[in-house]
Order: structure tokens, then sequence, then C-alpha cells
């Protein structure tokens, strides 16, 4: 009904409002101040920070708004250092558990089941055609780690600083895009990057802005991240709710037959065999996905 349509989109545009009001409130930084102005003494505490990450999982609070359509959503994330990645969106993870789309990234191969109101359908191919194939999706696999993880060098290289203010390096990601990064000197904390990838014959560049950061273990994680493509006309925000770090994941996370859909069935959390280093950005609903309640400390949004 035409009501509920419009009940539906104004709570959308409100959620959205709230959320570009939030990231203007100010926050304070765990970044500690450098003593070392040395190039090769920041690159190596750039690679530091994001060195060691065997496993990831987090959740999110989505929201996006293109030129045909605009909505909000939550996604479970699981990623590995071998460069496995699965993205799992559903419309509400508190009050059902319909999904949205699942994507998966294994063994230079993708995964993709979109869903809707009468079904679903299923593709799956090489990831070095993806980006082609599937425009709407391809900042999934570009930007990959680097959305957790800015500064990120998929091959283990230091980055290449340039003699800038503020403090501009470059990193290669995993899925074989250049990343220019803009920090701030006195800190290295990472505030913006521009991801140039050769998507199939078309060059594209996607742009990220990072804040809220907090400290975890080794690792600073971004709290909110802003992802624009400009060429798609699409800017995606998300409010990044838990994040564990270095846990077992889900038993067969990254299979792609048999898709699981379920929340608990895809979040990493599901076997603790070892205490995680883990960081809660928001509140979670109590027994939210059943997941263990140790946190570093907590963030009201």
């Amino acid at each position: 009904m035409w009501w509920a349509s419009t009940v539906y989109w104004f709570a959308v545009w409100v959620v959205f409002s709230l959320l570009t009001a939030c990231a203007s409130l100010p926050s304070s930084s765990p970044f500690p101040t450098l003593d070392s102005t040395e190039p090769t003494e920041k690159a190596r505490v750039i690679q530091f920070r994001t060195t060691g990450v065997h496993t990831l999982a987090a959740i999110l609070t989505v929201t996006f708004a293109g030129p045909e359509r605009q909505g909000i959503f939550e996604m479970i994330v699981n990623y590995d250092a071998s460069g496995n990645m699965r993205f799992t969106a559903f419309r509400d993870l508190i009050l059902s558990t319909r999904p949205i789309f699942d994507l998966v990234f294994v063994a230079g191969t993708y995964y993709l089941e979109v869903r809707n109101d009468i079904g679903g359908r299923i593709r799956q191919g090489m990831v070095s055609q993806f980006s082609q194939d599937h425009p709407e999706f391809r900042a999934f696999w570009v930007v990959g780690e680097a959305f957790f993880l800015p500064g990120f060098d998929g091959y283990g290289q230091p980055p290449i600083i340039k003699d800038s203010r503020p403090l501009q390096f470059t990193t290669r990601l995993k899925s074989g895009a250049v990343a220019h990064w803009v920090a701030k000197p006195e800190t290295l904390e990472i505030t913006k990057a521009r991801i140039d990838d050769n998507c199939g014959q078309e060059a594209v560049s996607l742009l990220l802005e990072y804040s809220n950061y907090r400290k975890i273990g080794a690792y600073y994680i971004p709290g909110r991240v802003t992802l624009t493509d400009p060429s798609l006309g699409v800017v995606t925000r998300a409010l990044v709710k838990q994040v564990d770090i270095n846990i077992p994941l889900a038993p067969g996370v990254f299979e792609i037959s048999g898709s699981a859909t379920e929340p608990n069935q895809v979040y990493g959390a599901s076997a603790f065999l070892s205490p995680p280093l883990r960081v809660s950005l928001a509140p979670l609903a109590p027994g939210m996905l059943r997941i263990h309640d140790r946190t570093m400390f907590t963030h009201d949004w």
C-alpha cells in the first residue's frame, strides 16, 4: 500500500539524516602523537598498524543513496588473510533475518546471490570479471580489507610516502587497486583515500572518508566510513557496530555451495577457541546473534 511505502522511505530519510548529523560530532582520537618525522619511521608505523590480522568479523549498519534507489540494511562481514571475504546483508538483524544479498570471494572466484520478494538469483564467475559484470557491487572487491584497515598493503610492502602536508602515501590492495591515502602527519590518522582501479575497460576511482577510530590491540578501526562511487553517483555510509579480530570464523563461512542466510551461520563468533581482540563500537540489542559479551569498550552513537 502507498502509505506503507511512504512510511518506509520516511524512516530511511530520518536514519540517513541522523547518520549525516552524527558524522559531524566531535570525538577524541585514540592515536598517539609521533616523535619521529622520518619517512621511513612513518612507513614502519603505518605498516605495523595493518599487519597481523588473520581473521576479521564485523557487523555494520549501512545506508546508501543513488540516482535510482536508497535504503538501509545490516551487514555481516567475514575476512581472512588469504583474501577470502564474505558480505551478507539483511534488512533487519533483530526483527527478522530476511537476506538482501550474499557475496563471497574465495580462491579467485565470486558467488553473488541477490534476493527480492519473489525469490533470488545467483551469479558466479572469476573475480577478474567481477567489477565489470557487477559494477554496483564492485566496491566490495576493489576496496576489500582496506574498508577496516586504512593504509593496508595487500602485498606486505611498506607504503610509499610523499613529502607533503597533510601526509600522503600510496599502497596496493589485494584487488590490484592503487590506494592513495591522506593522513594527519602528527599521528598518521588516515582521514581520506582515493582507490584507483581499472575495472575491465573502465578506470574507476572510489573515494573514502574515515572517522571515529577506536583502538583494538595494535589496530585502529574506523567507526564511520563513507564510500563514494562518483561514476555511479552512489554514496554509502557505514556505522561499524562491532568488530572481532583474529577469532575462529564460523565453519564453512566461505563455502559457496548451499549459501547460509542466517546471521548466526555467517558471523565468525560461533566458535570461540581463544579470546579474540574485540571492539564494540555501538551497543547491540540483548541476545543479538547470541554473541559473547566480552567487550573492550563501548561507544554510544
